[in-house]
């Protein structure tokens, strides 16, 4: 299954060479809606920008291999839209 995903290199904020798989993505939403099942939360809803934040990689990135695991029918993703209280874009990510 290692081999079903392919890496996307990218460079984060500081100029390192980031190599971020889909499979990486997918193991931290599992975590972090662990972590919200745990304090009582069950939205499931997780910001892309957090997971862009959370790998330190540029947002477009985030965005790319999250396209990759909805083509595989692994994520669900709402529309990008922009937030009303500043210029950020956001799109929201849950497990299928």
């Amino acid at each position: 299954m290692a081999q079903f995903f392919r890496h996307i290199t990218c460079y984060n904020k500081r100029g390192i060479i980031m190599r971020v798989t889909p499979e990486d993505v997918l193991t931290k939403i599992y975590q972090l809606q662990s972590i919200q099942d745990k304090a009582g939360n069950h939205n499931h809803m997780f910001g892309v920008d957090t997971l862009s934040m959370l790998f330190d990689t540029p947002f477009d990135y985030m965005m790319n291999i999250l396209e990759i695991l909805k083509e595989k029918g692994q994520v669900a993703m709402t529309e990008l839209k922009t937030k009303r209280t500043g210029k950020n874009n956001v799109a929201y990510v849950s497990l299928k």
